[in-house]
């Protein structure tokens, strides 16, 4: 059995989000899934990564820093919604809020709006569903 490696709460910061997936690439591999969380003007602050471990899955976050570059760690709150520019560009369509980030992403591919709160249902409390309101 492998070592824990720990990776502290708030590692970086780092010039790119490139560089922040790399290291965490060269902790947990590189055989991943991956969810990118933008703002409202489209871009890119949150990126959620996903390895499948025999103990089960292990989630990290990188996020954009306010002053420039990336570091591993948890969004900023209030986090935002997963797919918020769609939600936000299509204010008359319904929106389906789902458990998690893949359901939502299943949602999105079969034509249906979805969203969901960033880390699933553990980040309910923690992300800002006004843009449902």
């Amino acid at each position: 059995m492998s070592p824990v490696q720990v990776v502290p709460a708030a590692a970086g910061p780092f010039a790119d989000m490139g560089q922040a997936m790399r290291r965490l690439e060269r902790i947990h591999g590189c055989d991943m899934r991956n969810w990118i969380y933008q703002d409202a003007a489209r871009n890119d602050v949150a990126v959620i990564f996903q390895w499948e471990k025999d103990t089960g899955p292990v989630r990290r976050t990188i996020r954009h820093c306010p002053g420039g570059g990336w570091a591993i760690g948890s969004m900023l709150r209030p986090w935002l919604l997963y797919a918020l520019p769609e939600v936000l560009e299509s204010p008359d369509r319904r929106v389906y809020v789902t458990g998690n980030e893949d359901a939502a992403d299943h949602a999105l591919w079969y034509g249906l709006l979805a969203t969901t709160s960033a880390q699933g249902c553990a980040g309910v409390g923690k992300t800002d569903w006004g843009p449902l309101t």
